[in-house]
């Protein structure tokens, strides 16, 4: 239950207090490539105030937040950002290189990598799909009597933890549902699926949540009985014994979030061409920019003071 939300939480979705994320990604036949963000926040999440004492300040401290989100990439530049609807949303914007693609699975960013097959080369997360699993430790559920209550305690204790973990999830699930979060793949060649059909445009496609089913899918999980009297007769939250067919069930449900509704994505053929754009040339401009850029804005660890409307 709580395993597969946290999977899907950290299977590459970036947790920020945006309302929409856009991110594109354009890759080169050497797995050179860069990335395009822009995020739309609210200056404040809790809207109880829209006025900034140092709006520079605010919108360079979430600039550095997103850039640590992208481990991978060491240079950026058109770094950009705009207030906008009476200084009430933020958008950042920024453009990121790397030498190749598949660092940023290692790094954690992406479940996606490029992967050779014979003669054939394929855009996959079948390595991230392959290492899905459950632990299926023995847990030692104690009984009952061992415990010192009765049926009925049993059952209200269920009730009171269910009640609390929706509590906590649930709000969680609300604010996820007013997310838009989209991801483009971008590539310098054509795509397809792993059976010929057509992908997008046939050079790129791209990657939405939708917050709202994300929504109800959180709030199906999180009401299981036997998930809680599970953790109520001893055994941890992420310590929960699980059947072994379960594994499937959990590939299933990776692949359904990680592919679109109308079209498999989680294995795209790629038939690579010419460059999209010239790797060595522009990072040698975007390095020059980004060490002015860091000159001129020394990260601090100060906050920004929010006054009230």
């Amino acid at each position: 239950m709580i395993k597969r939300i946290l999977l899907f939480i950290t299977s590459g979705l970036i947790l920020t207090s945006c309302l929409e994320m856009n991110v594109h990604y354009t890759i080169n036949p050497d797995l050179t490539g860069k990335v395009e963000t822009e995020y739309l926040m609210p200056v404040d999440p809790m809207g109880f105030g829209t006025k900034l004492d140092d709006p520079d300040g605010k919108a360079k401290k979430e600039i550095f937040k997103m850039l640590e989100e992208y481990p991978a990439i060491n240079t950026w530049n058109k770094i950009e950002y705009e207030y906008i609807n009476d200084s009430t949303d933020l958008i950042i914007k920024a453009t990121g290189y790397f030498d190749n693609f598949n660092n940023l699975k290692e790094k954690g960013i992406l479940p996606y990598e490029i992967l050779k097959e014979g003669k054939d080369t394929y855009f996959t997360f079948k390595t991230y799909l392959d290492s899905v699993h459950i632990e299926n430790e023995k847990t030692e559920l104690k009984s009952l009597e061992e415990l010192g209550i009765s049926e009925k305690d049993l059952k209200d204790s269920v009730r009171k933890l269910k009640r609390n973990f929706k509590k906590g999830f649930g709000m969680f699930a609300m604010v996820m549902s007013n997310i838009e979060f989209n991801t483009t793949y971008e590539f310098a060649g054509s795509i397809t699926t792993a059976d010929g059909k057509n992908i997008g445009d046939g050079s790129k496609f791209s990657v939405g949540l939708d917050g709202m089913k994300f929504q109800n899918y959180m709030m199906e999980e999180l009401d299981n009985d036997d998930y809680y009297e599970s953790i109520v007769r001893g055994a941890s939250p992420f310590d929960v014994d699980t059947e072994p067919s379960e594994n499937k069930e959990m590939k299933r449900m990776v692949l359904e979030f990680l592919s679109g509704e109308k079209e498999d994505i989680s294995k795209i053929k790629v038939e690579f061409g010419k460059a999209k754009f010239d790797y060595k040339k522009e990072l040698k401009k975007a390095k020059k920019e980004w060490d002015s850029w860091k000159k001129k804005n020394p990260k601090t660890d100060g906050d920004e003071k929010i006054k009230k409307s």
